[in-house]
């Protein structure tokens, strides 16, 4: 983010291991981004749990993922009803819900996109 504040939705490529989507605080100037270890995944280092602003608790599993100013755009489904696609407008600074519409079937990987006139498009 502008910002130097980390959006983070760590998740394995096949998509069966993920990590809450996270806002963190921006690292303290002149320090490197920290590594995770693939052997490690997808725990959280210890040493980044006191820089997070915001968690998303709601167990939601997201697919794409669109950075519009103070919006993010996503699409995914719940943990637990992968039949229930969604895509959802999230308050960048508080992780809060803005909006949020039901889909006819799950987004593909990557599959949001807004053009100039401010339209979304979600690929299913």
């Amino acid at each position: 983010m502008t910002d130097g504040s980390t959006l983070v939705h760590d998740a394995s490529y096949e998509g069966s291991r993920f990590r809450h989507l996270t806002l963190d605080k921006p690292l303290p100037p002149g320090t490197r981004k920290p590594k995770q270890l693939a052997s490690r995944w997808p725990s959280r280092r210890a040493d980044t749990k006191d820089r997070i602003v915001w968690k998303d608790e709601a167990n939601r599993r997201f697919t794409s993922f669109v950075v519009s100013g103070r919006r993010l755009l996503a699409t995914g489904h719940l943990e637990k009803s992968p039949d229930e696609a969604f895509l959802v407008a999230i308050n960048i600074k508080d992780g809060s819900n803005v909006w949020r519409h039901s889909l006819p079937a799950g987004a593909v990987k990557g599959g949001t996109a807004i053009d100039h006139q401010g339209r979304i498009y979600v690929s299913l």
